[in-house]
Parts: structure tokens; sequence; C-alpha cells
């Protein structure tokens, strides 16, 4: 009974103490630790490390980056993409794009369009147009 008694306290004991500092340890580190590295680190970052990316990132990429991927890229697209493109979605769009408008849209703008202009244009001109002309 007495080593049972024993070991409970101890265990209660020790996980209350634990629970305790690891409570408090990250209390302190978050309330009194992150904040002092943020109001002291962030300024440094932003007004040291900053102007240095500005001044030297910036111009390497400008200057070295850039132009080499314009002479690799751009020769690599115009050689092989566009010639790719225009043999697969030339014909893509010419076997389903042009019917899909000549079937569809076409007669269906015609089959709206018509009756519309009919019944709001030319009685316009009729009544509008025709007597001031005469």
């Amino acid at each position: 009974l007495v080593p049972a008694l024993l070991h409970s306290l101890v265990s209660a004991i020790l996980h209350s103490l634990v629970s305790a500092i690891l409570h408090s340890l990250v209390s302190a580190i978050l309330y009194f630790l992150v904040p002092a590295i943020l109001h002291s680190l962030v300024p440094v970052i932003l007004h040291s490390l900053v102007p240095a990316i500005h001044h030297s990132l910036v111009p390497a990429i400008l200057y070295s980056l850039v132009p080499a991927l314009l002479h690799s890229l751009v020769p690599a697209i115009l050689h092989f993409l566009v010639p790719a493109l225009l043999h697969s979605l030339v014909p893509a769009i010419h076997h389903s794009l042009v019917p899909a408008i000549l079937y569809s849209l076409v007669p269906a703008l015609l089959h709206s369009l018509v009756p519309a202009i009919l019944h709001s244009l030319v009685p316009a001109i009729l009544y509008s147009l025709v007597p001031a002309l005469l």
C-alpha cells in the first residue's frame, strides 16, 4: 500500500511540476521572447537584408537571368511550342469550333436577331426615318 501511495504521490507531484514548468516556459517564450525577437530582428532584417537583396539580387536577375531566359526560352518557344500548337490547335479549332459556330451559334443568332431586327428596327425606320426624309 505504501509503495503504491508513494508512486501515485510522486507521479502527481512530477506531473504537476513538469506541467507548471512547461506552461511557464511556453508562456515566457510566447509573451517575452517572441515579441523581443520580432521587435529587434525584424527591423534589422528590413534595414539590412531588404536593401542588400534590392541592390544585389534584383540587378542579378534583371541583367543576367532575364537575358539568359530570353535567349534560351524564346527560341525554344518559337521553334518547338509554336509549331506544336499550330499543328494541334489549328486542326482542333477547325474541326470543332468552326462547325460549332456554323451549326449552332449562327442559327441561334439568326433565330433571335432577325425577329428582333424585324420587330424593332424596321418599324423604327418606317415610322421615324421615312417621314423625316419625306
